[in-house]
């Protein structure tokens, strides 16, 4: 059953939408000069620090996911976390509360950081090797895309109310809504190597460290730690 699911397109699209949540944390940067106007009593730097927040929440629940997944299951562990991040993303629409809004952006970075070793490891253990790649090249188009897009967004909204800034967090909907109505259960079920991959490695079925090893994740927290690093060092400049 779990694999004639993987077939659909529309299920396609739901582990696609996975990709469109992973730029989106940084997109409040454009807004930072008028959510400062309407915070006076906050210094600069800490001001600066609801933009990089988002990425020590993302680093440090990365490496927590797999366990996460062995303990909740793979579809409900996505959908909460999609959960958390669209709760903590919109949270500072109804607050001025300083602490509230960096408290909502550090969980937004851990709802993301959960998120973010299965948008595209899930693509190479579902699919053969050729249709994998041509998915994982749409992913990085959706998450470019987006990650510009609500950018842009960010900073118009700005212009009309500091608060509707953090509408652009309504984005996390379409992968929650497209997981809980294209994606079963047990849509890992049955996902053993394809034929055109290796023969199978005897790993726990969760998809944790053994299983995501080879999708980079190493690489992928030594860029967000660089990532962290470069946008601290230039906004402090």
């Amino acid at each position: 059953m779990a694999h004639q699911n993987r077939d659909q397109p529309l299920f396609k699209l739901a582990l696609l939408s996975l990709s469109s949540i992973l730029a989106i944390a940084p997109s409040l940067g454009p807004a930072i000069p008028e959510v400062a106007k309407h915070l006076p009593g906050v210094s600069a730097a800490n001001i600066e620090m609801l933009v990089t927040i988002p990425n020590l929440g993302i680093m440090i629940f990365v490496l927590v996911s797999g366990f996460f997944a062995s303990h909740l299951g793979e579809k409900r562990m996505i959908m909460l976390e999609l959960l958390v991040a669209t709760v903590a993303g919109l949270a500072p629409l109804v607050t001025n509360n300083y602490f509230v809004i960096l408290s909502s952006r550090f969980l937004l970075g851990a709802g993301i950081g959960l998120v973010n070793p299965l948008a595209y490891s899930l693509l190479n253990i579902l699919y053969t090797s050729n249709e994998s790649a041509t998915l994982l090249g749409y992913a990085n188009a959706i998450t470019s895309l987006c990650g510009a897009v609500t950018a842009a967004v960010a900073g118009y909204l700005a212009l009309i109310n500091w608060h509707a800034t953090f509408l652009i967090y309504l984005l996390v909907l379409l992968p929650l809504g497209l997981f809980a109505l294209a994606i079963p259960s047990d849509f890992l079920g049955d996902a053993q190597a394809p034929a055109e991959k290796a023969a199978p490695v005897k790993t726990k079925t969760w998809v944790g460290w053994p299983r995501l090893a080879a999708g980079g994740r190493p690489v992928s927290v030594l860029c967000l730690i660089v990532c962290v690093i470069y946008q601290g060092a230039d906004r402090t400049d």
